[in-house]
């Protein structure tokens, strides 16, 4: 597997990617050497040593040198992992090899070495392999980045020194532009690298596998790299490289086979995989759209919970990465569907929103659409010409375009795909398990399980692997002609597996069949058959055919023609009817001709019948009853359309017809009116049908009323027009020249003006339009004030009249008579003008004098609830601006009172109402849909009285459409006419109107109020509603009639990116203006979309208008040719509209058009919130809590080494309390041993104890003791460690330097005499050791001198004098100073903890966590910022976006019905949050009302100038303005948790804030303090406790002492010369035999009154643990003897075995025993033969001793356990913050980061998917912007900018409605009237609004 382990992709992202197995291969039998090594030789310790050294230091240097892996990390890792073993395996050489390795002091400090180096070694060897590779890598790029270009040859740019490392420096291509592409500079950097390596190994086997996977992988250059892979091939590779050349081919191979997998699968196995994986993600990546549409209904709720936002981001995070990955992965299996691609270009479009990478993906799924259509066009011509021939359908199955069924033996449907039930009209499951024949046709389908037997039964097969051509039936129970392919893909006899292949059969479109059995009975027929006659097949099926035609005899004698001929005849065609008429079922019958086949076999006969129509007059048809439900409609109309038949039958057929069509089409029906309009469908004029995408379509009706068994159906045959068709049905369109010549005309009906067009070719205008006939003299010059007038207003339009040509004499000599008659004939009609740009430069324009029919002209606007217009016609045949004068786009968003004479703050009810009603009837509209019709009064454009008769229809969201026409006619007036060029148009007042005030100039373009050039700005109501709005120019209306915006000087900004603003606001176009006086009336008086202007601009614009002359007054001006809009282009609102029905992802058209503006859109987005502002908060809180968390680490290294420092210390002083008890015993041991020495000398022996042959023995101990007391003694004074002086504290200094201690000195003069002094501790240490060192040295020259006697000497005299005596007392005094010291020390030790808990623990950790706290509000606060931009977005909006059809594109029904549950409950979640929504009642129709007052507009925010008015939906329960919302929502008051809770309110929804990541990010913090903290109580409690520890181990010492003593006082009773001696000697034995027994008895039991010692209470330790118990009483055959055991422990059956092996007591009590009895003993008994002092010797003073001291080690470790119990857990603390300092940043810092920044992308996404028109950038950038100034303010500011916003004054009625006008247009002047006032100004601040829905 090590040899397979490698990767041939150079740019995989994988770990351990490696592009060779060689460095793994190597390092694979180097370990194996290893573990060799290890098993096998473990005696050759050297051996082995080296052999492990050397194959470790080799695995580090292989991957130093090689580094094997892609990613970097990886090998610099892995390099300093071998870095330590090398480390280690050097140690273990040293360990081996050193003569000290004996000592296990030695091997414990190499160990502790080895451990301490492993991580240096390791950061070491990282850094060896990153500074390698860099270094190498950087001078081989330096070299191919100053290429000379002179060098010809590839080989002098750079020398490699062998093929691995080209392929090391090759990897420089691994780089990844910002939209995970390869950095293309990268690539071809990395192929010259390659080629220059290619060039000096040309005949490597290994670097041309490398080039040939770049080329194939990275470059995808699969024809070079496949070249290079055959030249690998022929040069000699090794076992690796073969694989790898194997590897590469059969990635070949399977990428053949995938090419035919998936979509174009042959076998069941691929095909049901493939629907397996493409439904798997699916489901992801509608798990992705369900996850963004739950989002969406989380803000339906009145209140909006942060975390859930938070927790549906994460959701779409993990849904979107899900989905992500598993498209990659499934496209990497299957690289060429074309479904696949796209689907997973949509996802990158819609869900990632990266347009750029999803354009590719749809070119690369174009471009393989395309081979795939190429090849099977190639199998259909193949097909064509095998004829039969199997493998053009079997070969390359396409599930896209193939239906294929699988069958079992017995002619069960095991599988179906779905273009298979698509093709057969059935759902998913419905065929599954169901017998094949349910496709088949009688009588097919009752012989078809016949042909299965036959097959199983004798093997013999007739149609497999052939292509025949067949029949099948419909769900709908019609036949189609199809071919099908059969073949068995497995098993035999009864468990074969059939697939079929079929393909649907080529037929002719002018030819329908029937099949019929020999007696004439119809089976079956097609589907076209019902289209020809209006009968389906279940009024066909088993029906005589002869009952269906008028001419039943030629049709039985037909029938029995066909019975009577053979099959020869019926192929010769001989069974035919040239002319049978078959009954239509709703027309009249159709004449046919007729064709007989033979369908069957010969034995078993029916016939085909083939029936063509004589004449072809049916295409379109459809049939209705009287109430307008369609009965019928044939293929060809419902496909056109958009539906099919059977969804047309169930339709009414308003459903075809636009609004308000489509309400008023019923009331038409039943009342038709008694003259039919030359525009109505009964007149066969061209009228719009929608189809089933609501998309209007310009057809002509052809009616014709039917009339059977008292039912009245209406025929309808529908003829498709154009639009420029309908237009020229309602209008005449004339090209004139520069006099007014007609040059052309259009195709318009005589009928229209009762003119033939083709006559008025060559005559002059004048001659037809009445108001021109008195202007012939001078039409030139009018011609181009027309031409000026139109260029200035486009859509301008005036009122003539239109009249048979008469020439200027004949007018003006008729008679009044004539006249008469000449006005009879003129009829009314709208003249425009249209000017066009010349074709060609240096030629005129072409001007078209267009003339409407007045009667025939009807318009249709769209209102929204405030009456304002939001569409100002419904398509391009109902231009509503022409009833007015003015072009379509001028009606746009101005409110209706404008332009008709009704009040003006009335809402859309008032249109709907029936003001002849009285009373309390008279406002009853609710539920109305259709208002009354009534005349009402209007403006034109031209100042005339103007009358129209309007009817209103309702519509969905309160808007209202409202039809127009006119309800009186006029005829040309020449005066009007003149006025209006001259610009003198005046309009009547009505209503009470006056005048505005003229409007001043304004210098200041910020200040502009003149209403030229308007700065776009925005305005709150208190209703919630959204707007945005331009500022005019103009004061307010004197009378304070704000009733509109424009009211106020105000104009509404055009969409820039609507085609309105297209045309009118570019380059070359003038656009036009809003009038000054509130857009109602312009300077002359007229209703225009031209602002009159002021100052420089306006003239320039005079100067230019008087300068025209010639092509210039003929052209309107300069090129101005963009100004003209046509009315079609403008129609509609401009912008995006939100579906809520149903939102597909993917293109409806099916070609695939990528959304780049959003993509841009979300780029901006993105821009803006990761701009350094937008994320400065998130920057701080990341940057500084590294900084913290270091700090705290910094804060707790230098607590945890002091206080380690301190607690070293107390370790310190607790060895020198045990080494000063020690230093006593060894003094003690000095004289023992001395007297001892001259008991030897003196013959004084016995041979149990010592005798002369022991001398050397003892004078061995003798100096093992000297040296342990010179050891001791000079470290107790001097420090074990550094020099330093004992101090002055406890009395010690008094003790160890000043004399306090008594000296005897022996003089030994001729008469030897003894003195006494007074001397220190240090000197007389120093002098008993120096005098045992004299006696150890010179012991036989002092006993040849004294003669044996060696009480003559002075050194054995002061040994024996002063040690057991003041040397021993100045050790047992200064013992209590060192518990003392040590104890207060502890104390010291104790407050140090106690001052680092507060400091560290509550203090600095404190500070950290409030710090963190601080940070993260600012965060917080960001967070909720940003999140509260989606409080302010439309209920409407939300509810679409919540409301949405989840379908990828390329999912049919079968796709979803896998995803059934999914949808259910999708649904139910929908049902349950729109329950959750407060105020959404559900309705009848499923729509939600809430049944409170009007819908208000509400203003987004923004900074942008760009222009947008939204529906906001509900309005809010308490009325409030909205900015001061806003500011509410964005203030710091509320981030910080005051006033609402905290809560974030923007009036309709409230952000519920959480505190949650707050918490948690901060709680660490306070975690940590807490940990601090306990751990260093923890400490201190257990330091009080050290107390215990520290007496016993003093008693302990004390006891090892005293033991001694009585050892050398029992020497002494036997060793003196004389009774009184010995008398005296017996005193003091029993002194410390007593002294012996009380101390050992309080260090087992206790004792309140301890003599000597610091501290006179201990508790005992025989209870105190298990060690003291077992080492005194429990253990059992031990000796504790380490130096000649065989002469001191005793075997069993001696007399001391009993006592000295079974534990310390005994041996005690029996010490203590036989002093007490060898004190009192006889002076007779008391020689070297006493049984007393035997036991003293031999078991008390060699084992006892002995098994004292490692008593005495219990007592130390149990003192020192408790300091080490602290150290551990400071220790133990210390890693721990470490880890958890690692633990925070991994698992939750960074993650919160992370996640943090992946919102922010998140709410971009989310925001571009809003409509365009929405300024989603200014509302971003005006949250960030308000969260920034709230965070400087303060709370004062808040409030301080609340007081500006909501401007509550008093004296003022217009302030205390909405201030911020004032800050927008100005001081404002007061109205006074109070309440009134605010309530009209609320009513004008949404005046304006246009709904998107």
């Amino acid at each position: 597997m090590t040899v397979a382990d490698f990767e041939m992709n150079p740019v995989s992202r994988r770990w351990l990617a490696s592009p060779h197995a060689r460095v793994e291969v190597r390092g694979l039998l180097v370990k194996t050497i290893m573990t060799i090594t290890v098993s096998v030789i473990s005696g050759l310790t050297k051996v082995q040593s080296v052999i492990l050294m050397g194959t470790s230091v080799f695995l580090f240097w292989s991957y130093v040198r090689w580094e094997p892996h892609f990613i970097e990390w990886i090998n610099h890792t892995r390099a300093g992992l071998y870095g330590m073993v090398s480390w280690a395996g050097i140690l273990l050489v040293v360990l081996t090899f050193s003569p000290d390795r004996k000592y296990s002091d030695f091997r414990s400090k190499v160990t502790t070495i080895m451990v301490a180096g492993l991580l240096p070694c390791m950061l070491v060897g990282f850094l060896a392999s990153f500074i390698r590779l860099r270094w190498r890598v950087k001078n081989a790029i330096k070299a191919f980045s100053h290429i000379d270009p002179n060098k010809s040859r590839l080989k002098d740019i750079y020398r490699f020194p062998d093929p691995m490392e080209v392929e090391i420096v090759s990897r420089v291509c691994r780089k990844w532009t910002e939209d995970d592409v390869l950095d293309p500079d990268a690539v071809k950097l990395a192929e010259t690298v390659l080629k220059v390596g290619m060039a000096h190994f040309h005949d490597d086997v290994f670097l041309t596998i490398t080039y040939s996977n770049f080329l194939i992988e990275v470059q995808n250059n699969y024809q070079s790299g496949v070249t290079q892979l055959q030249q690998a091939k022929k040069l000699e590779p090794s076992m690796s490289d073969r694989f790898a050349i194997f590897v590469r081919e059969q990635e070949h191979k399977q990428k053949a086979q995938s090419q035919s997998s998936g979509e174009s699968a042959v076998d069941l196995v691929s095909y049901v995989e493939f629907q397996r994986n493409y439904r798997l993600l699916l489901r992801a990546h509608k798990g992705s759209l369900y996850a963004t549409r739950h989002f969406w209904k989380q803000l339906l709720h009145h209140d909006v919970s942060f975390s859930a936002l938070a927790r549906a981001f994460r959701s779409i995070e993990v849904n979107k990465t899900k989905a992500d990955r598993t498209y990659k992965m499934v496209l990497d299996r299957y690289p060429s569907s074309v479904k696949l691609l796209r689907s997973y270009g949509r996802f990158l479009e819609e869900v990632k929103n990266d347009p750029w990478t999803a354009a590719k993906y749809y070119s690369e799924a174009d471009k393989v659409e395309e081979q795939q259509e190429n090849a099977a066009n190639d199998a259909m011509l193949s097909d064509a010409v095998g004829d039969g021939d199997p493998s053009s359908m079997l070969a390359q199955v396409d599930e896209k375009n193939n239906a294929v069924a699988v069958i079992n033996a017995v002619g069960i449907i095991q599988m179906a795909n779905k273009p298979l039930m698509k093709l057969f009209g059935y759902r998913k499951g419905e065929l599954e398990g169901k017998n094949i024949s349910i496709l088949m046709p009688q009588p097919f389908s009752q012989r078809h399980n016949g042909y299965l037997r036959n097959y199983i039964t004798t093997g013999k097969a007739k149609i497999l692997d052939s292509v025949r051509e067949v029949v099948a039936i419909h769900k709908d129970r019609y036949v189609f002609p199809l071919k099908i392919a059969v073949t068995k893909v497995s098993g035999t006899g009864a468990d074969s597996l059939f697939m079929g292949v079929l393909k649907p059969a080529e037929d002719d479109p002018n030819t329908v069949r029937a099949w019929i059995m020999t007696q004439g009975t119809i089976l079956c027929v097609d589907q076209r058959f019902s289209d020809w006659f209006g009968r389906g097949p279940q009024e066909l099926v088993g029906r005589p055919f002869n009952t269906i035609a008028t001419e039943q005899d030629v049709l039985i004698k037909l029938l029995d023609l066909a019975n009577a001929s053979t099959e020869a005849e019926f192929q010769e065609g001989r069974v035919t009817s040239e002319q049978v008429h078959l009954l239509h079922k709703y027309t009249e019958p159709v004449p046919c001709r007729l064709k007989m086949t033979l369908g069957g076999t010969d034995s078993q006969r029916i016939f085909v019948v083939h029936v063509k129509r004589v004449r072809n007059d049916q295409n379109n048809m459809m049939v209705t009853d009287h109430k307008g439900r369609i009965m019928y409609m044939n293929t060809d109309l419902a496909s056109a359309l958009g539906y099919t038949p059977k969804q047309a039958v169930k339709m009414d057929i308003s459903q075809l017809m636009s609004h308000p069509y489509s309400m008023l089409h019923y009331k038409y029906m039943k009342e038709p009116p008694a003259k039919v309009p030359l525009q109505s469908c009964r007149n066969a004029a061209t009228v719009v049908m929608l189809d089933s995408k609501k998309q209007p379509h310009p057809v002509k009706p052809h009616l014709s009323l039917r009339e059977e068994n008292d039912i009245i159906t209406h025929v309808v045959n529908i003829e498709f027009s154009s639009w420029e068709r309908g237009l020229d049905e309602r209008r005449l369109s004339m090209v004139i020249d520069e006099a007014g010549m007609i040059q052309s005309v259009s195709d318009t009906p005589m009928g229209v003006f009762g003119i033939k067009p083709a006559s008025m070719v060559g005559h002059s205008v004048a001659e037809y339009i009445d108001a021109l006939s008195p202007l012939r003299g001078e039409l030139p010059e009018i011609i181009k004030k027309m031409v000026a007038l139109q260029t200035e207003k486009p859509g301008y339009s005036w009122r003539v009249g239109v009249h048979p040509p008469v020439d200027e004499a004949a007018l003006a000599t008729a008679s009044a008579v004539a006249q008469a008659i000449l006005a009879k004939n003129t009829r009314p009609a709208l003249m425009g003008m249209e000017i066009k740009p010349p074709a060609n430069e240096g030629e005129l324009p072409v001007v078209s004098v267009t003339l409407f029919k007045a009667d025939m002209v009807t318009g249709v606007m769209l209102v929204d609830h405030n009456n304002v217009v939001v569409k100002p016609n419904c398509c391009v045949l109902h231009p509503t601006g022409l009833l007015f004068g003015v072009a379509n786009q001028v009606l746009m968003k101005r409110k209706a009172s404008q332009f008709l004479d009704m009040p003006h703050n009335v809402h859309s009810e008032w249109l709907l109402s029936d003001h002849k009603v009285k009373g309390a009837m008279k406002t009853g509209t609710t539920g109305r849909k259709i208002g009354p019709t009534r005349n009402i009064t209007a403006f034109h454009e031209d100042g005339q009285p103007l009358t129209i008769r309007m009817t209103a229809v309702a519509q969905e969201n309160k808007r209202v459409n409202v039809k127009f026409n006119f309800a009186n006619y006029w005829t040309g007036n020449t005066d009007v006419f003149l006025r209006t060029l001259h610009g003198n148009v005046e309009r009547a007042q009505t209503r009470g109107q006056e005048a505005p005030a003229a409007a001043p100039p304004v210098a200041d373009p910020k200040n502009n109020r003149s209403g030229r050039r308007a700065l776009v700005t925005t305005s709150v109501n208190a209703k919630g509603g959204v707007k945005w709005a331009g500022i005019g120019g103009g004061d307010a209306d004197p009378d304070g009639d704000e009733k509109s915006v424009k009211g106020n000087g105000r104009k509404e900004a055009t969409l820039p990116h609507s085609p309105t603003a297209d045309k009118l606001g570019g380059d070359g176009g003038t656009a036009p203006r809003m009038s000054d006086a509130g857009g109602r009336k312009s300077e002359d008086g007229s209703l225009s979309d031209s602002g009159s202007g002021s100052g420089d601009e306006k003239a320039e614009d005079d100067k230019a208008a008087e300068g025209q002359d010639g092509l210039g007054a003929w052209g309107g001006g300069g090129n101005n040719w963009g100004a003209a809009v046509d009315d079609d282009q403008a129609s509609g609102v401009s912008g995006s509209q939100v579906d809520g029905a149903s939102v597909v992802s993917g293109s409806e058209a099916g070609g695939y058009q990528t959304d780049f503006k959003r993509g841009r859109r979300f780029k901006k987005l993105m821009k803006l919130l990761s701009s350094a502002k937008a994320k400065a908060d998130l920057t701080r809180y990341n940057r500084h809590t590294y900084i913290v968390i270091a700090l705290l680490l910094l804060v707790h290294t230098i607590c945890f080494a002091l206080f380690l420092i301190f607690l070293e210390n107390q370790k310190k002083y607790v060895t020198e309390v045990d080494s000063t008890q020690d230093t006593s015993t060894y003094g003690l041991d000095v004289a023992i041993l001395s007297r001892a020495m001259q008991n030897v000398y003196n013959n004084n022996t016995n041979p149990e104890w010592y005798t002369w042959d022991d001398l050397p023995v003892i004078l061995k101990d003798t100096t093992s003791a000297i040296d342990m007391m010179e050891f001791n003694h000079q470290g107790l004074y001097l420090g074990f460690g550094k020099l330093r002086h004992l101090g002055d504290i406890y009395e010690l200094g008094a003790i160890w330097e000043g004399r306090t201690l008594n000296e005897t000195l022996y003089i030994d003069t001729r008469n030897p005499y003894h003195v006494s002094d007074l001397n220190s501790l240090w000197l007389m240490g120093n002098a008993l050791i120096a005098s045992g060192r004299e006696l150890v040295s010179n012991h036989i020259r002092i006993a040849n001198a004294t003669g044996k006697n060696f009480t003559l000497n002075r050194d054995w005299q002061y040994v024996i004098n002063n040690g057991p005596a003041s040397v021993t007392a100045g050790y047992r005094y200064s013992l209590n100073g060192m518990v003392l010291r040590t104890w207060d020390s502890v104390g010291r030790v104790n407050m140090l903890g106690i001052g680092l808990l507060i400091a560290e623990g509550a203090v600095v950790c404190g500070i950290a966590a409030l710090y963190m706290w601080v940070l993260l509000k600012q965060v917080a606060r960001q967070r909720y910022s940003l999140y509260s931009v989606f409080l302010v977005i439309p209920t409407g909006f939300l509810r679409a976006l919540a409301s949405k059809h989840v379908q990828v594109d390329g999912e049919d029904d079968n796709d979803s019905d896998s995803d059934a549950g999914d949808d259910a409950n999708a649904n139910k979640e929908r049902n349950k949050d729109t329950a959750a929504v407060p105020g959404a009642a559900s309705t009848k129709d499923g729509k939600t009302d809430d049944g409170k007052g009007d819908d208000k507009p509400v203003i987004l925010p923004g900074v942008k100038t760009k222009a947008v008015v939204v529906d906001m939906g509900e309005a809010a329960d308490t009325p409030q303005p909205m900015w001061r919302r806003l500011v509410r929502a964005l203030s710091p008051s509320n981030w910080l948790g005051s006033g609402h809770l905290g809560n974030v309110d923007t009036g309709k929804r409230k952000l519920i804030k959480d505190n949650r990541d707050t918490m948690t990010l901060t709680v660490p913090f306070l975690i940590w303090g807490a940990v601090v903290i306990s751990i260093y109580t923890y400490s201190y409690l257990t330091l009080k406790k050290v107390s215990e520890p520290l007496v016993n181990l003093d008693v302990a010492n004390r006891v090892k002492a005293k033991i001694n003593r009585v050892v050398f006082t029992a020497q002494e009773v036997i060793s003196q010369l004389t009774p009184e001696l010995r008398a005296k000697a017996q005193h003091e034995l029993l002194v410390r035999q007593a002294d012996l027994e009380m101390f050992y008895d309080a260090l087992l039991y206790g004792s309140d009154n301890l003599p000597e010692m610091a501290f006179s209470h201990t508790a005992g330790t025989l209870f105190s643990g298990a060690a003291p118990a077992q080492m005194f009483f429990r253990s059992k055959d031990q000796c504790y003897v380490k130096d000649y055991p065989g002469r001191w422990c005793f075997p069993e059956g001696h007399m001391y075995h009993e006592v000295s092996m079974n534990a310390l007591d005994p041996m005690v009590r029996r010490l203590i025993e036989e002093a007490l009895l060898l004190g009192n003993d006889a002076d007779a008994d008391l020689n070297f033969n006493s049984t007393r002092f035997d036991f003293v010797w031999r078991v008390a003073y060699h084992q006892l001793i002995m098994g004292v001291w490692d008593a005495n080690g219990i007592y130390t470790a149990a003192a020192n356990q408790r300091f080490g119990q602290v150290r551990m857990a400071h220790i133990i603390l210390f890693v721990l913050s470490i880890c958890l300092a690692i633990l925070f940043l991994a698992t939750m810092f960074r993650p919160f980061i992370r996640r943090t920044a992946i919102e922010a992308r998140q709410v971009a996404e989310l925001l571009s998917q809003l409509p365009p028109e929405m300024d989603v950038e200014g509302l971003v950038a005006s949250a960030m912007a308000s969260k920034r100034r709230d965070g400087e303010e303060g709370e004062e500011g808040v409030d301080r900018s609340r007081r500006s916003i909501d401007g509550r004054g008093k004296g003022s009625g217009r302030k205390s409605v909405d201030g911020v006008r004032a800050s927008m247009d100005g001081p404002g002047k007061g109205s006074g009237k109070g309440g009134k006032a605010a309530a009209e100004q609320e009513d004008d601040a949404s005046s304006v609004a246009s709904s998107m829905n």
